[in-house]
């Protein structure tokens, strides 16, 4: 966080700066306020009749969600075999990744039991170096699919049916190539879309149907290349508007007018669709957007909020109350430093943690209570350093204790811990078994230049974030990093993509693509197409081409992935500038003064669009 904007914070808010560190990642000071102490405070780690202090960060807040964010791959499929059973499956683990990966079905079956890998406690020996142990000899899951049906090619999706290499989908049918649609169907190209229908190239939509190109529209239908609209219908490049209908270009029509003109674009080509692109974009310098947007919150600070209290550093948060330094939650109470799933309280430093009450340090645990340093628990309560537990109590790296014998170790391991400093942060990134490219982490905080082992050289963003990229000429390559100045860890990186077209293959450059969509014959669908951006191959499936005829929109162009990346760059910042709006106030916004935007505070945006 910029200093300005904390000196903004203690002058117009309730906040107070406590101190300010240096960031043992990046070595930058950041700001640790009055109010973060107490509620770690408040968070305090009992264990039966001793309590223990969840200790303050000593990172700053985008290194803490970073490291938590490289473990987890959602997007990035690998075939590979099973380990147990032999078979050809589709997994989120590299080929190249040793350890054993299975299927849901052996994951969850009774084959096999996670207590059988416990370890003894090992005090010569730092926690993570033991647990990498624990976690690396643990069969993985495949893939996260749950109660779906033809899904193979999608992660972390549940209650599905009929998606393509769609991720992060809930409660969605015959989608493809979208990330985090939910309870939406038919929707192609889309990113983080609710409760929609039939759209193509949306971004940030809800309950929406029958539309493509709209960004942050809510309740649109039978409309295209729309930016922050509301119940609108049969509209076309448009801002701002709401109640409206038969718009082209913020200007009124008759429905015979616009019908006429909109008849004119039915079937495009590929050169029509990428001018009408190109204009939406140029949409955005005219469109006017709110500092910040919160709806129905009190007293919060953060933006993409919904029915929120009390809430510091928030992004992408609904139902939540008194939570601090988040993102993506829902329904969060009295909790820090998380990231992702909901219904949890008093939970510190987690991600993807769900219905569970004091947990802390955890990846991807489930109806837990009192939960330390674990990961891929279920149903589980009393466990500390253990991984892909269900149903169980007071163990240690996956070995059972009676209930006073945890008690003691318990309360020896965080003494231990607190001594030898590991008592304060998530886990080493060398635990992870995902290269950091394919983590989301790379994603929301792409790397750039290499660091050398002596950290020659660093380099930092303008908002002053620590990059990272590490080079090598092996596949996978490692580079040591002295990320607290006295200890060492591992990182690890793939390089590009190998490009591997079978010999004999059919393959068509981008150029060599027909302009209309009319052209095209069903034969697509055994020919393999070089993307024009990153010359990787793709191919058309074929519910993707049902999808691209009854819209007349030509084929694309982009490989899935640079699609998925193109979208990814329309989302606003997760993080709060001081920056002048357009009628000269001095306002936080999670736009920055080097973009150039209409913004206004979020009080006018409303009056203007809406009254």
């Amino acid at each position: 966080m910029q200093k300005v904007v904390a000196k903004y914070m203690e002058t117009h808010y309730w906040e107070s700066v406590a101190e300010r560190r240096s960031c043992s990642w990046s070595w930058l000071d950041f700001p640790i306020f009055e109010r973060d102490i107490e509620l770690l405070k408040h968070m305090q780690v009992a264990v039966w009749s001793q309590t223990f202090a969840l200790p303050l960060p000593t990172e700053s807040f985008h290194w803490r969600q970073f490291n938590r964010m490289l473990f987890r791959n959602e997007r990035i499929l690998y075939k590979r075999l099973c380990t147990e059973t032999g078979e050809s499956i589709i997994s989120i683990y590299a080929p190249e990744y040793q350890w054993a990966v299975c299927t849901q079905k052996y994951r969850w079956s009774d084959d096999w039991n996670p207590l059988e890998y416990g370890q003894k406690i090992d005090f010569t020996q730092t926690f993570n170096e033991q647990f990498k142990t624990l976690y690396d000899a643990v069969p993985k899951m495949a893939t996260s699919i749950q109660e779906s049906e033809n899904c193979t090619y999608t992660n972390s999706t549940g209650d599905s049916k009929d998606c393509y290499m769609s991720f992060r989908c809930h409660y969605c049918s015959d989608t493809l190539y979208s990330y985090r649609p939910n309870r939406s169907s038919s929707c192609v190209d889309c990113f983080q879309v609710k409760n929609c229908e039939r759209l193509y190239e949306c971004i940030e939509c809800n309950d929406c149907q029958m539309s493509m190109y709209l960004k942050n529209c809510s309740w649109c239908f039978n409309s295209k290349f729309l930016i922050d609209c509301e119940w609108c219908h049969d509209c076309f490049m448009c801002c701002n508007l709401a109640n409206a209908s038969y718009c082209i270009s913020n200007k009124k029509y008759t429905k015979e007018e616009y019908e006429k003109i909109m008849s004119t674009l039915k079937v495009l080509t590929h050169e029509q669709l990428k001018s009408l692109v190109h204009k939406w974009n140029l949409l955005e310098s005219k469109t006017m957007y709110a500092s910040v947007s919160q709806l129905k919150c009190e007293s919060c600070i953060g933006s993409s909020l919904v029915e929120c209290a009390d809430c510091f550093m928030t992004f992408m948060m609904k139902w939540c109350v008194w939570s601090r330094w988040a993102w993506d939650n829902v329904n969060y109470k009295s909790s820090m430093d998380n990231y992702s799933w909901g219904d949890s309280e008093l939970c510190y430093t987690t991600s993807a943690t769900k219905k569970s009450y004091r947990t802390n340090f955890t990846l991807r645990v489930k109806n837990c209570t009192n939960v330390l340093y674990s990961m891929f628990c279920f149903d589980c309560n009393e466990c500390f350093w253990c991984v892909w537990l269900r149903n169980k109590e007071f163990c240690i790296f996956n070995t059972q204790y009676t209930k006073d014998e945890y008690a003691q170790l318990v309360a020896k391991l965080i003494t231990h811990m607190q001594e030898t400093h590991e008592w304060w942060r998530f886990f080493d990134p060398c635990v992870s078994a995902f290269p950091i490219n394919d983590t989301v982490a790379y994603e929301s905080f792409p790397l750039y230049e290499a660091i050398l082992p002596d950290w020659r050289n660093v380099s930092l963003d303008p908002r002053g974030q620590g990059k990272i990229l590490l080079s090598g000429t092996e596949k996978i390559v490692s580079a040591k990093l002295d990320v607290w100045r006295k200890q060492f860890e591992t990182l690890r990186r793939t390089k590009e993509t190998e490009v591997n077209i079978p010999e004999h293959a059919d393959i068509l450059r981008w150029t060599e693509l027909p302009e209309s969509i009319l052209e095209v014959d069903d034969d697509i669908l055994e020919k393999i197409i070089v993307c024009s951006v990153s010359w990787r191959p793709y191919r058309i499936v074929p519910q993707e081409l049902q999808f691209y005829r009854e819209w007349w929109i030509p084929l694309p162009r982009i490989h899935p992935d640079m699609r998925h990346q193109a979208r990814s760059k329309h989302m606003s910042a997760r993080e709060l500038f001081l920056r002048t709006t357009t009628d000269g106030k001095e306002i936080l916004s999670v736009f920055p003064d080097t973009i150039e935007k209409h913004i206004v505070a979020p009080e006018k945006y409303t009056k203007i669009v809406y009254w």
